[in-house]
């Protein structure tokens, strides 16, 4: 699976071929149907279209701040819940439609998720090494979340204790 780590605005600026407008101003542009997205917004936006304008089966939308969990903080980390929702829907994604994850810089939060789904995914589930090596090429901006790693990578091995052997 082709793993893209993106940030919000980039679904702003790109216009596919043969279009005209950005896809964030087009929600029935094909673009949105034959990809799949995770969105990840900060737990203080209140636009549930922030950065994906849509809902869908190919779209999972989830809340948490870049931070790890400290005392005192009021910001929403990443949880447990979240990692079993993410793997969830990679699960049952269709692996042939490219994956397209973001944040609002497309760094850490989603650089984290992506990482370690090209890792589940491309490495241990699919063992395609093209896709695999393609993800540090088309993602060298990312600076994954140690928080968000450290929990996916517990409940992958929990499903699935192979994976720990994907991990470098």
């Amino acid at each position: 699976m082709i793993i893209h780590v993106v940030p919000e605005k980039w679904y702003k600026e790109f216009i596919p071929a043969g279009g005209h407008l950005p896809v964030y101003q087009c929600p029935d542009s094909p673009f949105w149907q034959i990809n799949n997205f995770i969105n990840i917004r900060n737990s203080r936006s209140i636009d549930p279209n922030r950065g994906v304008p849509l809902d869908g089966e190919n779209i999972l939308k989830l809340q948490f701040d870049d931070v790890r969990e400290l005392p005192g903080v009021r910001r929403r980390p990443f949880d447990r819940n979240m990692a079993e929702k993410i793997i969830d829907f990679v699960t049952r994604c269709d692996h042939t439609r490219e994956l397209y994850v973001n944040c609002s810089a497309g760094i850490s939060r989603s650089g984290a998720v992506g990482y370690i789904l090209n890792l589940y995914v491309n490495k241990l589930l699919e063992n395609d090494p093209q896709d695999f090596e393609l993800f540090s090429r088309l993602n060298p901006q990312v600076d994954a979340n140690p928080l968000v790693k450290e929990i996916l990578i517990s409940v992958i091995t929990e499903r699935n204790p192979k994976f720990a052997e994907a991990i470098p």
